[in-house]
Protein backbone atom coordinates (compact mmCIF):
# COMPACT_ATOMS: atom_id res chain seq x y z
CA UNK A 1 0.00 0.00 0.00
CA UNK A 2 1.24 3.45 -0.86
CA UNK A 3 1.10 6.45 1.48
CA UNK A 4 -1.73 8.20 -0.42
CA UNK A 5 -4.01 5.17 0.01
CA UNK A 6 -3.28 5.04 3.72
CA UNK A 7 -4.06 8.76 4.01
CA UNK A 8 -7.46 8.18 2.37
CA UNK A 9 -8.30 5.60 5.05
CA UNK A 10 -7.16 8.03 7.75
CA UNK A 11 -9.46 10.71 6.28
CA UNK A 12 -12.33 8.19 6.31
CA UNK A 13 -11.44 7.55 9.97
CA UNK A 14 -11.64 11.31 10.64
CA UNK A 15 -15.02 11.58 8.86
CA UNK A 16 -16.48 8.81 11.02
CA UNK A 17 -15.17 10.50 14.19
CA UNK A 18 -16.96 13.72 13.23
CA UNK A 19 -20.21 11.78 12.77
CA UNK A 20 -19.91 10.04 16.15
CA UNK A 21 -22.46 11.22 18.71
CA UNK A 22 -24.97 9.81 21.21
CA UNK A 23 -27.53 9.12 18.48
CA UNK A 24 -25.49 6.56 16.49
CA UNK A 25 -23.50 3.40 17.16
CA UNK A 26 -20.38 3.54 14.99
CA UNK A 27 -17.89 3.22 17.84
CA UNK A 28 -17.10 -0.43 17.01
CA UNK A 29 -16.58 0.45 13.33
CA UNK A 30 -14.17 3.22 14.34
CA UNK A 31 -12.09 1.00 16.58
CA UNK A 32 -11.97 -1.74 13.89
CA UNK A 33 -10.85 0.81 11.31
CA UNK A 34 -8.26 2.09 13.79
CA UNK A 35 -6.81 -1.42 14.10
CA UNK A 36 -6.71 -1.80 10.32
CA UNK A 37 -4.87 1.50 9.90
CA UNK A 38 -2.41 0.46 12.61
CA UNK A 39 -1.66 -2.67 10.58
CA UNK A 40 -1.42 -0.72 7.30
CA UNK A 41 1.32 1.46 8.76
CA UNK A 42 3.62 -1.56 8.83
CA UNK A 43 3.00 -2.41 5.16
CA UNK A 44 2.91 1.10 3.71
CA UNK A 45 5.90 2.49 1.86
CA UNK A 46 6.60 6.17 2.52
CA UNK A 47 8.83 8.43 0.46
CA UNK A 48 10.64 9.58 3.59
CA UNK A 49 10.83 9.08 7.34
CA UNK A 50 9.49 12.62 7.79
CA UNK A 51 6.38 11.79 5.75
CA UNK A 52 5.80 8.67 7.86
CA UNK A 53 6.23 10.58 11.13
CA UNK A 54 3.88 13.35 9.97
CA UNK A 55 1.21 10.86 8.89
CA UNK A 56 1.62 8.94 12.13
CA UNK A 57 1.29 12.10 14.24
CA UNK A 58 -1.87 13.08 12.33
CA UNK A 59 -3.37 9.62 12.90
CA UNK A 60 -2.41 9.64 16.60
CA UNK A 61 -4.16 13.02 17.05
CA UNK A 62 -7.34 11.53 15.53
CA UNK A 63 -7.08 8.55 17.87
CA UNK A 64 -6.87 10.93 20.83
CA UNK A 65 -9.88 12.82 19.51
CA UNK A 66 -11.82 9.54 19.27
CA UNK A 67 -10.98 8.60 22.86
CA UNK A 68 -11.95 12.06 24.13
CA UNK A 69 -15.22 12.04 22.22
CA UNK A 70 -16.21 8.58 23.46
CA UNK A 71 -15.27 9.57 26.99
CA UNK A 72 -17.50 12.65 26.69
CA UNK A 73 -20.40 10.49 25.42
CA UNK A 74 -19.84 8.10 28.34
CA UNK A 75 -19.91 11.00 30.79
CA UNK A 76 -23.12 12.28 29.17
CA UNK A 77 -24.72 8.87 29.66
CA UNK A 78 -23.65 8.85 33.30
CA UNK A 79 -25.02 12.37 33.79
CA UNK A 80 -28.28 11.27 32.11
CA UNK A 81 -28.55 8.35 34.55
CA UNK A 82 -27.72 10.65 37.48
CA UNK A 83 -30.53 12.99 36.43
CA UNK A 84 -32.96 10.06 36.29
CA UNK A 85 -31.79 8.91 39.76
CA UNK A 86 -32.26 12.45 41.12
CA UNK A 87 -35.88 12.57 39.91
CA UNK A 88 -36.54 9.10 41.35
CA UNK A 89 -35.08 10.28 44.68
CA UNK A 90 -37.40 13.28 44.52
CA UNK A 91 -40.31 10.88 44.01
CA UNK A 92 -39.11 8.96 47.06
CA UNK A 93 -39.52 12.12 49.16
CA UNK A 94 -43.22 12.15 48.27
CA UNK A 95 -43.42 8.65 49.71
CA UNK A 96 -41.43 9.34 52.88
CA UNK A 97 -43.24 12.64 53.54
CA UNK A 98 -46.65 10.91 53.39
CA UNK A 99 -47.76 13.19 50.57
CA UNK A 100 -51.34 11.96 50.20
CA UNK A 101 -51.87 11.54 53.94
CA UNK A 102 -51.36 15.32 54.24
CA UNK A 103 -54.28 15.99 51.86
CA UNK A 104 -52.48 17.82 49.05
CA UNK A 105 -54.09 20.51 46.90
CA UNK A 106 -54.99 19.67 43.29
CA UNK A 107 -52.05 21.66 41.96
CA UNK A 108 -49.59 19.72 44.15
CA UNK A 109 -51.07 16.39 42.98
CA UNK A 110 -50.68 17.51 39.36
CA UNK A 111 -47.06 18.40 40.06
CA UNK A 112 -46.47 14.87 41.38
CA UNK A 113 -48.08 13.36 38.25
CA UNK A 114 -45.88 15.55 36.05
CA UNK A 115 -42.81 14.38 37.99
CA UNK A 116 -43.79 10.71 37.49
CA UNK A 117 -44.28 11.32 33.76
CA UNK A 118 -40.93 13.06 33.60
CA UNK A 119 -39.20 10.14 35.33
CA UNK A 120 -40.92 7.64 33.01
CA UNK A 121 -39.64 9.61 30.02
CA UNK A 122 -36.06 8.77 30.97
CA UNK A 123 -36.73 5.06 30.37
CA UNK A 124 -37.84 5.76 26.79
CA UNK A 125 -34.36 7.09 26.03
CA UNK A 126 -31.45 4.75 25.15
CA UNK A 127 -28.82 7.00 26.74
CA UNK A 128 -27.99 4.82 29.75
CA UNK A 129 -24.41 3.88 30.66
CA UNK A 130 -25.41 0.22 31.10
CA UNK A 131 -28.41 -2.10 31.04
CA UNK A 132 -27.86 -2.93 34.70
CA UNK A 133 -28.02 0.77 35.66
CA UNK A 134 -31.28 1.19 33.74
CA UNK A 135 -32.87 -1.98 35.23
CA UNK A 136 -31.96 -0.93 38.76
CA UNK A 137 -33.44 2.53 38.26
CA UNK A 138 -36.56 1.06 36.64
CA UNK A 139 -37.20 -1.33 39.53
CA UNK A 140 -36.98 1.49 42.06
CA UNK A 141 -39.16 3.83 39.96
CA UNK A 142 -41.77 1.15 39.27
CA UNK A 143 -42.06 0.27 42.96
CA UNK A 144 -42.40 3.93 43.95
CA UNK A 145 -45.00 4.59 41.28
CA UNK A 146 -47.09 1.61 42.43
CA UNK A 147 -46.92 2.65 46.09
CA UNK A 148 -47.85 6.25 45.29
CA UNK A 149 -50.75 5.09 43.09
CA UNK A 150 -52.11 2.95 45.95
CA UNK A 151 -51.85 5.90 48.34
CA UNK A 152 -53.56 8.14 45.78
CA UNK A 153 -56.48 5.70 45.40
CA UNK A 154 -56.89 5.54 49.17
CA UNK A 155 -56.73 9.33 49.37
CA UNK A 156 -59.52 9.88 46.84
CA UNK A 157 -61.64 7.17 48.44
CA UNK A 158 -61.33 9.05 51.73
CA UNK A 159 -62.27 12.31 49.98
CA UNK A 160 -65.42 10.68 48.63
CA UNK A 161 -66.36 9.44 52.12
CA UNK A 162 -65.75 12.90 53.58
CA UNK A 163 -67.87 14.47 50.83
CA UNK A 164 -70.83 12.20 51.62
CA UNK A 165 -70.50 13.05 55.31
CA UNK A 166 -70.32 16.75 54.44
CA UNK A 167 -73.56 16.52 52.42
CA UNK A 168 -75.44 14.87 55.29
CA UNK A 169 -74.01 17.29 57.88
CA UNK A 170 -74.74 20.32 55.71
CA UNK A 171 -78.41 19.37 55.28
CA UNK A 172 -78.84 18.84 59.02
CA UNK A 173 -77.30 22.25 59.84
CA UNK A 174 -79.12 24.23 57.14
CA UNK A 175 -82.54 22.71 57.97
CA UNK A 176 -82.16 23.86 61.58
CA UNK A 177 -80.93 27.32 60.54
CA UNK A 178 -83.97 27.74 58.29
CA UNK A 179 -86.18 27.07 61.32
CA UNK A 180 -84.33 29.78 63.24
CA UNK A 181 -84.64 32.24 60.33
CA UNK A 182 -88.37 31.57 59.98
CA UNK A 183 -88.80 32.34 63.69
CA UNK A 184 -87.47 35.85 62.99
CA UNK A 185 -90.55 36.79 60.94
CA UNK A 186 -92.00 40.16 62.04
CA UNK A 187 -95.39 38.54 62.68
CA UNK A 188 -94.08 36.18 65.37
CA UNK A 189 -92.73 36.83 68.82
CA UNK A 190 -89.25 36.08 70.05
CA UNK A 191 -90.18 33.57 72.74
CA UNK A 192 -89.30 30.56 70.54
CA UNK A 193 -85.81 31.78 69.65
CA UNK A 194 -84.02 30.62 72.84
CA UNK A 195 -85.39 27.06 72.45
CA UNK A 196 -84.42 26.92 68.74
CA UNK A 197 -80.90 28.13 69.48
CA UNK A 198 -80.51 25.54 72.24
CA UNK A 199 -81.56 22.75 69.88
CA UNK A 200 -79.11 24.09 67.30
CA UNK A 201 -76.35 23.99 69.92
CA UNK A 202 -77.19 20.32 70.55
CA UNK A 203 -76.63 19.60 66.84
CA UNK A 204 -73.21 21.24 66.95
CA UNK A 205 -72.03 18.79 69.62
CA UNK A 206 -72.27 15.86 67.18
CA UNK A 207 -70.63 17.63 64.21
CA UNK A 208 -67.43 16.14 62.70
CA UNK A 209 -65.76 19.54 63.10
CA UNK A 210 -65.37 22.07 65.92
CA UNK A 211 -68.01 24.80 65.54
CA UNK A 212 -69.11 27.46 67.98
CA UNK A 213 -72.84 28.18 68.22
CA UNK A 214 -74.83 31.39 68.07
CA UNK A 215 -75.72 33.44 71.11
CA UNK A 216 -78.87 35.42 71.77
CA UNK A 217 -78.41 39.19 72.01
CA UNK A 218 -77.86 40.38 75.57
CA UNK A 219 -81.02 41.29 77.48
CA UNK A 220 -83.26 39.82 74.79
CA UNK A 221 -86.55 40.71 76.47
CA UNK A 222 -85.40 44.26 77.25
CA UNK A 223 -84.19 44.72 73.67
CA UNK A 224 -87.52 43.42 72.35
CA UNK A 225 -89.44 45.95 74.47
CA UNK A 226 -87.38 48.85 73.04
CA UNK A 227 -87.45 47.60 69.47
CA UNK A 228 -88.63 44.10 68.57
CA UNK A 229 -86.88 44.28 65.22
CA UNK A 230 -83.34 44.49 66.56
CA UNK A 231 -83.02 41.02 68.18
CA UNK A 232 -84.45 39.40 65.04
CA UNK A 233 -82.05 41.32 62.80
CA UNK A 234 -79.22 40.35 65.17
CA UNK A 235 -80.16 36.66 64.89
CA UNK A 236 -80.26 36.88 61.06
CA UNK A 237 -76.82 38.47 61.13
CA UNK A 238 -75.54 35.71 63.45
CA UNK A 239 -76.90 33.06 61.07
CA UNK A 240 -75.10 34.63 58.10
CA UNK A 241 -71.93 34.97 60.18
CA UNK A 242 -72.09 31.28 61.13
CA UNK A 243 -72.51 30.23 57.48
CA UNK A 244 -69.64 32.46 56.44
CA UNK A 245 -67.34 31.02 59.14
CA UNK A 246 -68.12 27.39 58.30
CA UNK A 247 -68.96 27.54 54.58
CA UNK A 248 -66.10 25.09 53.89
CA UNK A 249 -68.12 22.41 55.70
CA UNK A 250 -71.43 23.21 53.95
CA UNK A 251 -72.86 22.40 50.50
CA UNK A 252 -73.53 25.35 48.22
CA UNK A 253 -77.05 24.17 47.28
CA UNK A 254 -77.98 24.07 50.98
CA UNK A 255 -76.53 27.53 51.48
CA UNK A 256 -78.64 28.83 48.59
CA UNK A 257 -81.79 27.36 50.19
CA UNK A 258 -80.98 29.15 53.42
CA UNK A 259 -80.17 32.47 51.73
CA UNK A 260 -83.44 32.34 49.76
CA UNK A 261 -85.33 32.11 53.04
CA UNK A 262 -83.16 34.84 54.59
CA UNK A 263 -84.00 37.19 51.70
CA UNK A 264 -87.74 36.75 52.35
CA UNK A 265 -87.38 37.47 56.07
CA UNK A 266 -85.00 40.39 55.49
CA UNK A 267 -87.42 41.97 52.98
CA UNK A 268 -90.16 41.98 55.62
CA UNK A 269 -87.77 43.27 58.29
CA UNK A 270 -86.57 46.04 55.95
CA UNK A 271 -90.11 47.34 55.56
CA UNK A 272 -90.58 47.36 59.32
CA UNK A 273 -87.23 49.07 59.75
CA UNK A 274 -88.30 51.72 57.21
CA UNK A 275 -91.28 52.64 59.37
CA UNK A 276 -89.06 52.68 62.42
CA UNK A 277 -86.59 54.98 60.69
CA UNK A 278 -89.39 57.39 59.84
CA UNK A 279 -89.99 57.84 63.54
CA UNK A 280 -86.27 58.31 64.10
CA UNK A 281 -86.21 60.86 61.25
CA UNK A 282 -88.91 62.92 62.91
CA UNK A 283 -86.81 63.08 66.07
CA UNK A 284 -83.78 63.91 63.95
CA UNK A 285 -85.55 66.87 62.39
CA UNK A 286 -86.35 68.22 65.82
CA UNK A 287 -82.70 67.91 66.74
CA UNK A 288 -81.70 69.68 63.54
CA UNK A 289 -83.91 72.61 64.48
CA UNK A 290 -82.07 72.96 67.75
CA UNK A 291 -78.80 72.64 65.92
CA UNK A 292 -79.53 75.72 63.78
CA UNK A 293 -79.54 77.89 66.88
CA UNK A 294 -75.80 77.31 67.27
CA UNK A 295 -74.99 77.70 63.57
CA UNK A 296 -74.48 81.47 63.65
CA UNK A 297 -71.75 81.27 66.30
CA UNK A 298 -69.99 78.57 64.37
CA UNK A 299 -70.01 80.53 61.09
CA UNK A 300 -67.86 83.27 62.56
CA UNK A 301 -65.37 80.82 63.98
CA UNK A 302 -65.23 78.87 60.71
CA UNK A 303 -64.50 82.06 58.77
CA UNK A 304 -61.50 82.88 60.95
CA UNK A 305 -60.19 79.37 60.63
CA UNK A 306 -60.70 79.51 56.86
CA UNK A 307 -58.67 82.73 56.59
CA UNK A 308 -55.87 81.18 58.59
CA UNK A 309 -56.07 78.07 56.43
CA UNK A 310 -55.63 80.23 53.32
CA UNK A 311 -52.47 81.76 54.79
CA UNK A 312 -51.13 78.28 55.51
CA UNK A 313 -51.88 77.11 51.97
CA UNK A 314 -50.02 80.09 50.50
CA UNK A 315 -47.08 79.35 52.76
CA UNK A 316 -47.16 75.69 51.71
CA UNK A 317 -47.28 76.64 48.03
CA UNK A 318 -44.22 78.90 48.38
CA UNK A 319 -42.21 76.29 50.24
CA UNK A 320 -43.21 73.63 47.69
CA UNK A 321 -41.96 75.87 44.86
CA UNK A 322 -38.71 76.45 46.78
CA UNK A 323 -38.27 72.69 47.15
CA UNK A 324 -38.91 72.05 43.45
CA UNK A 325 -36.37 74.71 42.47
CA UNK A 326 -33.74 73.23 44.77
CA UNK A 327 -34.48 69.73 43.46
CA UNK A 328 -34.02 70.98 39.87
CA UNK A 329 -30.66 72.44 40.85
CA UNK A 330 -29.63 69.15 42.49
CA UNK A 331 -30.79 67.19 39.44
CA UNK A 332 -28.70 69.44 37.20
CA UNK A 333 -25.64 69.06 39.37
CA UNK A 334 -26.10 65.29 39.54
CA UNK A 335 -26.28 65.16 35.76
CA UNK A 336 -23.18 67.33 35.50
CA UNK A 337 -21.44 65.14 38.10
CA UNK A 338 -22.24 62.02 36.05
CA UNK A 339 -20.74 63.60 32.94
CA UNK A 340 -17.58 64.52 34.85
CA UNK A 341 -17.37 61.02 36.33
CA UNK A 342 -17.73 59.55 32.82
CA UNK A 343 -15.03 61.88 31.58
CA UNK A 344 -12.79 60.86 34.48
CA UNK A 345 -13.37 57.15 33.71
CA UNK A 346 -12.55 57.76 30.05
CA UNK A 347 -9.33 59.53 31.05
CA UNK A 348 -8.44 56.68 33.40
CA UNK A 349 -8.96 54.17 30.61
CA UNK A 350 -6.86 56.33 28.30
CA UNK A 351 -4.18 56.54 31.01
CA UNK A 352 -4.13 52.72 31.27
CA UNK A 353 -3.77 52.50 27.50
CA UNK A 354 -0.84 54.92 27.13
CA UNK A 355 0.83 53.46 30.25
CA UNK A 356 0.68 50.05 28.62
CA UNK A 357 2.12 51.56 25.46
CA UNK A 358 4.92 53.17 27.54
CA UNK A 359 5.73 49.81 29.16
CA UNK A 360 5.82 48.16 25.75
CA UNK A 361 8.19 50.86 24.39
CA UNK A 362 10.40 50.49 27.45
CA UNK A 363 10.71 46.76 26.82
CA UNK A 364 11.44 47.40 23.15
CA UNK A 365 14.19 49.85 24.14
CA UNK A 366 15.86 47.21 26.31
CA UNK A 367 16.14 44.79 23.39
CA UNK A 368 16.85 47.35 20.62
CA UNK A 369 20.00 46.75 18.60
CA UNK A 370 19.86 49.81 16.33
CA UNK A 371 21.02 53.17 17.71
CA UNK A 372 18.60 55.02 15.48
CA UNK A 373 15.72 52.84 16.72
CA UNK A 374 16.80 53.45 20.32
CA UNK A 375 16.85 57.21 19.70
CA UNK A 376 13.37 57.23 18.15
CA UNK A 377 11.98 55.00 20.88
CA UNK A 378 13.50 57.19 23.60
CA UNK A 379 11.83 60.26 22.09
CA UNK A 380 8.48 58.45 21.97
CA UNK A 381 8.92 57.33 25.57
CA UNK A 382 9.47 60.90 26.72
CA UNK A 383 6.40 62.00 24.77
CA UNK A 384 4.35 59.23 26.41
CA UNK A 385 5.58 60.26 29.85
CA UNK A 386 4.64 63.84 29.15
CA UNK A 387 1.19 62.72 27.99
CA UNK A 388 0.78 60.53 31.09
CA UNK A 389 1.67 63.49 33.30
CA UNK A 390 -0.84 65.63 31.39
CA UNK A 391 -3.62 63.01 31.75
CA UNK A 392 -2.83 62.49 35.46
CA UNK A 393 -3.08 66.23 35.95
CA UNK A 394 -6.44 66.32 34.20
CA UNK A 395 -7.71 63.37 36.26
CA UNK A 396 -6.73 65.14 39.48
CA UNK A 397 -8.50 68.26 38.28
CA UNK A 398 -11.61 66.19 37.52
CA UNK A 399 -11.44 64.62 40.99
CA UNK A 400 -11.30 68.05 42.58
CA UNK A 401 -14.18 69.25 40.42
CA UNK A 402 -16.39 66.21 41.20
CA UNK A 403 -15.61 66.59 44.90
CA UNK A 404 -16.76 70.19 44.74
CA UNK A 405 -19.94 69.19 42.93
CA UNK A 406 -20.66 66.50 45.54
CA UNK A 407 -20.20 69.09 48.29
CA UNK A 408 -22.64 71.42 46.54
CA UNK A 409 -25.17 68.59 46.23
CA UNK A 410 -24.86 67.79 49.94
CA UNK A 411 -25.34 71.43 50.93
CA UNK A 412 -28.38 71.81 48.68
CA UNK A 413 -29.84 68.55 50.05
CA UNK A 414 -29.48 70.01 53.54
CA UNK A 415 -31.45 73.05 52.38
CA UNK A 416 -34.04 70.76 50.83
CA UNK A 417 -34.31 68.94 54.17
CA UNK A 418 -34.95 72.26 55.94
CA UNK A 419 -37.59 73.21 53.39
CA UNK A 420 -39.19 69.73 53.66
CA UNK A 421 -39.35 70.10 57.42
CA UNK A 422 -41.07 73.43 56.94
CA UNK A 423 -43.50 71.79 54.51
CA UNK A 424 -44.22 69.01 57.00
CA UNK A 425 -44.87 71.53 59.76
CA UNK A 426 -47.16 73.56 57.50
CA UNK A 427 -49.04 70.43 56.34
CA UNK A 428 -49.41 69.32 59.97
CA UNK A 429 -50.80 72.73 60.87
CA UNK A 430 -53.20 72.59 57.92
CA UNK A 431 -54.38 69.14 59.03
CA UNK A 432 -54.79 70.43 62.57
CA UNK A 433 -56.96 73.34 61.38
CA UNK A 434 -58.98 71.03 59.13
CA UNK A 435 -59.44 68.61 62.01
CA UNK A 436 -60.65 71.44 64.21
CA UNK A 437 -63.06 72.52 61.49
CA UNK A 438 -64.49 69.03 61.10
CA UNK A 439 -64.65 68.24 64.82
CA UNK A 440 -66.41 71.38 65.94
Amino acid sequence: MIASELLLKIEKFKELIQKLDEANDIGKVLWQLKSEIEAYFKATQFESVEEKDTTRAYFDSLCNELREKQEAIKNDHIEFANQADAIIEELATYKTSQFFQNKPEKEAALQLKALIDKAFGFFKNPHWPSKERRNSAWDKFSALRTELKNEEDAFYAQLKEERNLRIATSKKIIDKLIEIVDACNIETGIEHLPLLLDSFGAILVDLPFDASGMELPNNLQEAAMKNGLKPKSDIIREVKKFVNNYRDYLVWDDIKRLYAEIEIIIAALDKAWALHREEIQKKQEEWEERKKLNAQKREEWVKKQGDYLQVLHERLEKRTVDKLNLEKIVAGKIDYLKRQETRKENQSEYLDKITAELNEMTEQLKTAWSESFKERTSIKIEQKKAKIAEVNSEIEALKEKTSGIETDIQEINVKIGIVEKGIEETVAKIEEVKKNLTSE
